[in-house]
């Protein structure tokens, strides 16, 4: 009889460990939200609708859209990430005032990240450990307009920390910085049809982790309705160390062992933005990863506009398996000279 109880609990004790790996298993192995955050009302497209920003989300997204739109604007947004410190973007984008457009976006985190830091529960050290290591990341882009096309480019300086051993996941952390390049194109292809194709973080050998390469690919469409438009895109990203290590912090282990991701992920996103009156817009996104992680994510988010001022709520789920949500406002104002 005892015999019997001694096996019973341990095989609850097993049950109850294996839904731990479980779980953190569909939460482990994520890229820290910062990372992805292209600025702007960007979160609410799930930082797709690279062929519809033209404000400072297209800095780091795809610079050349930033010449197919004439504005001056500057905004600024508060990020609330799903596992992390609080964030802050701000930027501006001046199309208007010369023949050369031309943006800037800055983010950085409301405290400053402490690489090395008193111990930590077992729960604070995964918060940490998917967390943005930066300091902050300064980007600026200039675009020309030719015609129906357009060309751009852009450079961004960070200040982070990566591990000292790329291959240990509890390697400690130095103090790296840096700058890397994009490249961007787009055009009209047809009447209210427009396409996006750029390379962000070019040269980011020392910078990987910080700033992984992403290309993306992306087609906008505004012909089924007046003020809807429709966006198909394409993104592959190269993975940050947070998903290609495996690592252990305590009994929970955020993934299996030797099962790090080490294929580029490759994001499919569908997306759409309808305007009612130019007063109010609705944002949403869908995007599924064809890379075999199962991977998907969901956004949305509302604009509330007039003719000076734009003030937007958006929120995300990078990984519907868990129920981490990315919360962020966004406040822009069209400058008028």
């Amino acid at each position: 009889m005892l015999l019997t109880k001694r096996c019973m609990l341990v095989l609850l004790g097993s049950m109850v460990l294996a839904s731990l790996k479980l779980t953190a298993i569909e939460q482990g192995q994520r890229v820290p939200d910062e990372f992805e955050s292209v600025g702007g009302r960007g979160l609410g497209l799930g930082n797709s609708a690279a062929a519809a920003m033209t404000d400072v989300g297209a800095v780091r997204s795809n610079p050349a859209m930033m010449a197919l739109d004439k504005q001056y604007v500057v905004s600024a947004g508060l990020h609330w990430p799903s596992v992390g410190r609080d964030f802050w973007q701000a930027g501006a984008v001046d199309s208007r005032t010369s023949g050369v457009a031309a943006g800037l976006l800055y983010s950085a985190g409301r405290e400053a990240y402490k690489p090395e830091s008193e111990p930590l529960s077992e729960e604070d050290q995964i918060r940490k450990y998917y967390d943005a290591p930066l300091k902050y990341r300064a980007s600026g882009a200039l675009a020309q307009p030719l015609g129906s096309l357009a060309f751009g480019v852009g450079a961004s300086y960070l200040e982070g920390f990566v591990p000292e051993n790329a291959e240990r996941a509890d390697s400690k952390l130095k103090l790296t910085k840096g700058t890397v390049y994009g490249l961007g194109l787009a055009g009209v292809l047809a009447s209210q049809l427009y396409f996006s194709a750029s390379v962000e973080n070019l040269s980011n050998t020392q910078l990987r982790d910080l700033a992984p390469r992403i290309w993306r690919g992306g087609l906008s469409w505004g012909g089924l309705l007046s003020g809807l438009s429709l966006n198909l895109d394409y993104r592959q990203r190269e993975r940050v160390y947070q998903e290609r290590m495996p690592v252990t912090f305590g009994m929970i282990s955020l993934a299996p062992e030797g099962e790090g991701l080490t294929d580029d992920e490759k994001l499919v996103s569908a997306s759409f933005i309808m305007s009612f009156q130019n007063l109010v817009q609705i944002l949403g996104s869908y995007g599924e990863d064809l890379s075999g992680t199962k991977r998907r994510t969901l956004a949305g988010g509302v604009a509330f506009s007039n003719q000076t001022l734009s003030l937007s709520w958006l929120a995300a789920r990078p990984y519907l398996s868990d129920e981490q949500v990315h919360h962020a406002i966004h406040l822009s104002m069209q400058v008028t000279i």
